[in-house]
């Protein structure tokens, strides 16, 4: 029984700290994200109305430094290949962007939401998907 309540302080405690570690890498992948869309959509005028396209571009370029922090400082998956790991860590994260993507066009497009506080409240959805799958999938 002392056993069976060891292993489980040890799973949350570091479920705990991972899910920390994951809000802090987030916190800075968004902020990359975020720059680059708010720079491709409020500086240059091509991708005024082209939203979706700029947030595909800023999601994919913060999308690679995401899987480098999350690799080796959230989930420590030091092992396993890069180019393998890497190839599920796009793909969940592709299916992120997708459920992102129509998540703010329905915002904007049906809602009249602006489209930046669109992209607000789409991250719930991404920190979600993005979580589970980087987890039990794509650094498992």
């Amino acid at each position: 029984m002392i056993l069976t309540e060891k292993i489980k302080f040890v799973f949350y405690h570091k479920l705990i700290r991972q899910l920390i570690k994951f809000g802090i890498a987030g916190s800075l992948n968004t902020g990359i994200d975020f720059t680059i869309y708010f720079y491709l959509t409020r500086q240059i005028g091509w991708f005024a109305d082209r939203y979706l396209l700029a947030n595909a571009i800023a999601f994919l370029t913060a999308n690679i430094f995401s899987f480098f922090v999350n690799k080796y400082w959230t989930f420590k998956a030091w092992q396993g290949g890069k180019i393998k790991q890497y190839i599920k860590f796009f793909t969940v994260s592709v299916v992120a962007l997708l459920a992102v993507e129509a998540s703010m066009y329905i915002l904007v497009s049906y809602f009249g939401i602006f489209d930046v506080i669109a992209k607000f409240i789409t991250l719930l959805v991404s920190i979600t998907i993005n979580f589970l799958g980087y987890k039990f999938w794509a650094f498992k």
